[in-house]
């Protein structure tokens, strides 16, 4: 049924797909990013906590700075960090 309605209005709600709140490409349901963002999402969540256990307390968005900062940080993670900056996102521990 859902098929049907989906040929007969292509816009509807039934053909909408949800779009990765960084990159615009498609989300999994339930998701707020893309797989490749989810990701880097999750690996920057792991990462800040490993970080204030070696380093001593830094806030969220001074530990943000850095990785956008660093040669080594990869694309996705500095485009998830350039993100949660920007819309103040909270952070959820997966």
């Amino acid at each position: 049924m859902e098929e049907f309605i989906s040929q007969l209005y292509p816009f509807s709600k039934f053909h909408m797909s949800k779009k990765c709140k960084a990159c615009n490409n498609e989300a999994e349901e339930n998701e707020e990013f893309c797989e490749l963002h989810k990701l880097a999402y999750l690996n920057i969540v792991k990462a800040y906590e490993e970080w204030k256990k070696a380093y001593g307390e830094i806030s969220f968005n001074e530990f943000l700075r850095k990785i956008v900062e660093a040669k080594e940080s990869g694309e996705a993670v500095k485009e998830i960090a350039f993100y949660i900056m920007k819309n103040n996102f909270k952070v959820k521990k997966e």
